[in-house]
């Protein structure tokens, strides 16, 4: 196999939809915070043997394009390269993890969250100093229990004045949405690529006029910035073409 590689480790890479579902003005979606992006050349080398050991030709087969863009700034646009739903307006769905607050020493041992108004569901509580967790029931009857109706904590009178840190959903303010549904298999998503580098003066760009990306990788850590990789594949277009690449020297 013979292979050549691309390494924009300081340059910029950029993509836009080019398949019909995207319309007649896709937005263009620049990867942020780029960390690397690589491109890939890999051929399939086919050897013409006869009684020798050494091959008497050597002629190239199939030629596989691939590319890993690595990026730490994301946006909605990003993903709909994957999976291709299209990016709506929509009202976001925040998580509040939690919160503090504190039952009142006395009846009715209620505890309003901040964001009752457009409260959405709940994700439990726990107690502030030890983190055991209270547990939901329909009517108490217990300490370490509580009910919850619109935003709104009801504790046992055994637990009054006990701090507690309370997790839940709630809306806010508009977002960018992609609403993931499992689609035909077959559906896919394609764009072109540019990819864009300087150094010392030296111009290198390359454009790849279709693409598709078969890996997207979110991970998240306490430890770590959340670094995406983004893994895509290149082929022809319509008029059998790969792209270009330009150079200063």
């Amino acid at each position: 196999m013979s292979s050549l590689a691309y390494n924009f480790a300081s340059g910029s890479m950029y993509a836009v939809r080019t398949d019909a579902a995207a319309g007649a003005t896709p937005t263009a979606v620049k990867f942020g915070v780029l960390q690397k992006a690589e491109i890939k050349f890999a051929g399939q080398n086919k050897e013409l043997h006869g009684q020798y050991q050494f091959p008497q030709d050597v002629a190239r087969g199939p030629v596989k394009v691939t590319g890993k863009a690595t990026s730490a700034q994301i946006f909605s646009s990003y993903f709909d390269l994957f999976f291709g739903e299209g990016v709506t307006s929509a009202t976001a769905l925040l998580v509040a993890v939690g919160e503090a607050g504190t039952i009142p020493g006395s009846s009715t041992y209620t505890v309003t969250v901040t964001h009752s108004a457009t409260f959405t569901q709940d994700l439990g509580v726990i107690y502030a100093s030890s983190g055991i967790p209270f547990v939901r029931v329909a009517s108490l009857t217990a300490v370490g229990q509580y009910t919850v109706s619109a935003g709104v904590y009801t504790f046992f009178s055994g637990d009054a004045s006990v701090a507690v840190q309370i997790s839940y959903e709630y809306t806010a303010t508009s977002a960018n949405e992609l609403v993931l549904t499992n689609q035909l298999m077959g559906t896919t998503p394609t764009f072109l690529m540019v990819l864009a580098t300087t150094y010392k003066g030296n111009v290198f760009n390359m454009h790849l006029n279709q693409c598709v990306s078969q890996n997207l990788t979110m991970p998240v850590s306490n430890q770590e910035y959340s670094i995406f990789d983004f893994d895509f594949e290149a082929y022809t277009d319509a008029s059998n073409n790969l792209g270009k690449i330009t150079l200063s020297q």
